[in-house]
């Protein structure tokens, strides 16, 4: 497969949501978000220091039609590490599960198709306390079940990541 990828293939699209504002009834969402995106912020500075050597670590792409959190895209091959970044701190419901897995294997197949380059997609789950045996459990018999073996779950402490 091919190693090029042309700048209207991948292109930065952060901070693309500037304009937005805050109402008392909607404050609670937006501390919600407001924390997400510094979990985000977060995982990608631990990543782009645990990867540097074998990867350049970018946040917030747009390849094609699809958005990434984070893509790893690897010095020395042609098989790049995709996140998606997931910060629950409450189980999450079965149906959530598998639309999450059933857009990452659709985000997955666009970026090689796109980007011509493979893949793993991982996804990063960050809580404030051990990730829920039953999310990892279900969403782990979802890959397998649907045999998806080019995506793979990780699960982290918050605390974890703010103190590496």
């Amino acid at each position: 497969m091919a190693d090029n990828r042309s700048t209207t293939d991948i292109e930065n699209h952060e901070n693309s949501n500037s304009d937005s504002q805050i109402t008392p009834s909607n404050s609670t969402a937006s501390s919600r978000i407001r924390k997400a995106f510094e979990i985000e912020d977060a995982c990608y500075s631990y990543l782009k220091n645990k990867l540097k050597r074998k990867y350049n670590v970018h946040q917030n792409v747009k390849v094609g039609n699809c958005d990434y959190d984070i893509i790893a895209s690897s010095k020395y091959n042609n098989i790049d590490l995709l996140y998606e970044i997931k910060y629950w701190n409450n189980p999450v419901s079965k149906a959530t599960l598998a639309r999450l897995v059933n857009q990452i294997e659709k985000r997955g197949i666009s970026y090689e198709n796109t980007a011509h380059r493979n893949f793993r997609f991982i996804i990063l789950i960050i809580s404030q306390e051990d990730c829920f045996p039953e999310t990892t459990d279900y969403l782990n018999n979802l890959i397998s079940h649907k045999n998806l073996s080019f995506i793979s779950i990780e699960s982290m402490k918050e605390e974890q990541l703010f103190s590496e």
